[in-house]
Formats: C-alpha cells, sequence, structure tokens
C-alpha cells in the first residue's frame, strides 16, 4: 500500500520542525502550534 499524501505530510512536519530546536529557534511547548501550522 502507499501512502503519499501521509509521507508528504510527515516530511513537512519534519522539514519544519527538526531544523528549529537545533537551532535553538522552536521551543517545545511552541512546537504544538507550529504543528497545527503545517498541518493546516
Amino acid at each position: 500500500m502507499s501512502y503519499p499524501l501521509e509521507s508528504q505530510t510527515l516530511a513537512a512536519l519534519r522539514d519544519t520542525l527538526l531544523p528549529s530546536p537545533l537551532s535553538g529557534e522552536l521551543r517545545i511547548p511552541d512546537a504544538h502550534s507550529t504543528a497545527e501550522r503545517v498541518l493546516a
């Protein structure tokens, strides 16, 4: 089974959230609202 939409969504979420904590731009409590914006 192929899940292209789910894969694309997860990739967008990963690309948005992963660099931020590593650079100090995103605090963990802010991650939820950022994730909601990506998934909207």
